[in-house]
């Protein structure tokens, strides 16, 4: 019996490639199907200060978008009653943000709405390609834990 073959990296990361803009667009259409219209950003911004108050530009940087984007957001989410923004008492010039009741109940219901609608999505696969689906989750969730944790290199372009 033969040794499988391996398939190569370029090969798997086309695919990747392939796969990605397609999940990333039913996944953001779904998000603005729910009750609450929650914009992907938005979902990712009410579950990090899920995880703890932030910062703007705490928020900004984690996120990997520019403070004035970051600030619009963050309004949308305040006027909405999801985010309760306050000035920092250790520095007033500081503004700390929290997710507030309303916007943990709304992240929950989220959370709930998509979970759902993704394992209706997997429903039709086989016990065995749930496995390997889940394999390759987790391959994935190690490979960008790890893309997280290096450092960002530097870019090679003087800026303008």
């Amino acid at each position: 019996m033969k040794p499988p073959v391996r398939t190569s990296t370029k090969s798997v990361a086309r695919k990747f490639w392939e796969l990605v803009p397609r999940v990333i667009s039913a996944v953001f259409a779904e998000a603005r199907r729910g009750e609450h219209n929650l914009a992907p950003s938005h979902f990712r911004i009410l579950r990090i200060l899920s995880q703890g108050g932030s910062t703007p530009s705490a928020l900004a940087k984690a996120m990997d978008v520019s403070l004035p984007s970051m600030s619009a957001s963050l309004q949308t989410l305040v006027e909405r009653g999801w985010v309760l923004r306050q000035r920092s008492t250790q520095d007033r010039r500081s503004i700390e943000l929290q997710v507030s009741e309303r916007g943990r109940q709304v992240l929950a219901e989220e959370h709930d709405r998509v979970t759902a609608w993704t394992a209706r999505l997997l429903e039709p696969l086989t016990t065995d390609e749930l496995r390997k689906v889940e394999e390759g989750i987790e391959a994935f969730n190690k490979l960008f834990d790890d893309v997280a944790a290096a450092p960002t290199p530097k870019s090679k372009h003087k800026p303008r």
